[in-house]
């Protein structure tokens, strides 16, 4: 019958796209687990296959192997899949046409206050995205048995190209050469793998190889400084940036090795990437680096550090050629997370202690497991958390409350990237989709959407958001 995201919808006719739809059609080629031509029929007095139409309480008692019935009081159809003892199909249920449309995802908006990427069920990207990139959505499954295709249509505020100067491997670094390492003789550069922490910030779609640059200061007494091989080659004002975690430091550009405070970026302790950029520098002279500083007894690990002339810090642009600048243009990469609810609202509250909860109260863990959990006897939680439980229906006692592992919570469900062309040129993601068999009729669908670390630095804008329910 055709891919549902191949019907465009067009003011003033009834009709998406050119083909006509025949849901019983569809549901006898859906019962028969195959598609079939357009232009074909089926004939209940002749062929192989027979048709019968009845009530769920008539059906044939001695049905032929692979006969199909349609149940007009439940609006099924079903297949014989055996003569002795008698065995009916799970039902496929008949769907208007109507049904079959895309809807809009309810309520598509940026959201700065709740980090639900921490409530993820799974080992992915969390929300460590720069100026709190993410947004909320929700739809309500209107149909059973099929996949959830979300469809976003986005654009970038921007588009240019931006050239990164420095010429050492940003992304994907192989060895050490041409780094220069000043400041406190103590200090050691080296290449190690932190592939659990880009992962964990969302710049494994960058990093591949999960290898990243270690400035290893921690027996030093004094700043030690790791200048990147490329240099600004004009006094025009440059800009600066790293992603970075670890100890505290400094990103600049080596200008004033006594005093980065002055013109640099601080670069504070923290287990997970963070992008740090010092914008709009105006250099001594022609021969600078952007350098990475870490402080007496600190060690830092950095990668994504990028040399560009421009008043402001831009997207990262990767350099994959050692001894080679590269030019780029913006990505737009999105990522998408989903919690099938059957109430209206997600899970976001956190556990408290002594706090009274009232039977069928809901909650999170202090520190988000990935699973909800529901108070099947109300009471007072205790002074520290209990041990919540990770299955499906088990409970723990948490002071006079008594909760049970209720449902996951966010999921992960994938990640996509665009490169568009022009500025405010919209992109249509299409490349997600949420398995059947999560959701239910009826069941509530929650959506995070947010932009991994390492994407474009303009604003992207969510146009719009659409359910699009796809054939299984």
């Amino acid at each position: 019958m055709g891919q549902f995201d191949d019907y465009k919808m067009e003011k003033g006719k009834p009709f998406w796209g050119t083909l006509k739809y025949n849901p019983f059609t569809d549901a006898v080629d859906r019962a028969l687990g195959t598609k079939s031509p357009l232009a074909h029929g089926h004939d209940g007095s002749t062929g192989t296959v027979a048709m019968i139409i009845c009530t769920s309480v008539t059906r044939p008692t001695s049905p032929t192997l692979g006969m199909i019935i349609c149940e007009t009081d439940t609006g099924y159809l079903r297949t014989c899949e055996a003569t002795s003892p008698v065995t009916w199909s799970s039902p496929v249920a008949t769907q208007l046409w109507d049904d079959l449309r895309p809807r809009a995802i309810a309520s598509l908006v940026a959201d700065q206050q709740e980090p639900f990427l921490l409530d993820l069920a799974t080992a992915a990207p969390q929300a460590q995205a720069d100026a709190a990139a993410w947004a909320w959505g929700h739809f309500q499954a209107w149909l059973d048995g099929v996949d959830w295709q979300i469809k976003v249509v986005a654009m970038l505020a921007a588009s240019r190209t931006t050239i990164n100067k420095t010429k050492k491997l940003n992304a994907n670094p192989v060895d050490t050469a041409s780094i220069g390492l000043n400041g406190d003789p103590a200090a050691s550069i080296s290449v190690v793998n932190d592939a659990p922490a880009l992962l964990a910030s969302g710049l494994d779609w960058i990093c591949t190889s999960g290898k990243v640059y270690k400035l290893d200061n921690s027996a030093g007494t004094a700043r030690a400084h790791a200048s990147m091989l490329g240099y600004n080659n004009n006094l025009n004002p440059h800009s600066v940036q790293v992603h970075a975690r670890g100890g505290t430091g400094y990103v600049h550009l080596p200008n004033n090795w006594s005093d980065p405070a002055s013109y640099g970026t601080a670069i504070i302790a923290s287990n997970t990437y963070k992008r740090y950029a010092r914008d709009g520098v105006t250099p001594t002279y022609t021969t600078e680096q952007v350098s990475v500083a870490a402080n007496a007894g600190q060690v830092i690990y950095f990668i994504l550090h990028q040399l560009e002339e421009g008043p402001v810090a831009t997207h990262p642009v990767v350099i994959s050629v050692a001894g080679q600048t590269a030019t780029a243009t913006p990505l737009l990469a999105l990522n998408l997370a989903y919690q099938v609810n059957p109430a209206n609202a997600p899970i976001k509250d956190r556990w408290q202690p002594t706090t009274n909860y009232a039977a069928a109260a809901r909650a999170m863990p202090p520190t988000p497991n990935g699973y909800s959990y529901v108070a099947t006897v109300g009471g007072t939680s205790g002074t520290v958390p209990p041990t919540f439980p990770t299955n499906i229906n088990d409970t723990v006692v948490d002071g006079t409350v008594t909760w049970m592992c209720e449902r996951v919570g966010f999921k992960h469900l994938g990640s996509t990237t665009v490169a568009p062309a022009t500025a405010y040129q919209p992109m249509t993601i299409t490349s997600l989709q949420i398995p059947a068999a999560e959701v239910s009729l009826g069941d509530i669908v929650h959506l995070g959407i947010w932009r991994p670390q390492g994407a474009a630095a303009d604003d992207a804008l969510l146009i719009e958001g659409l359910a699009v329910p796809v054939e299984v």
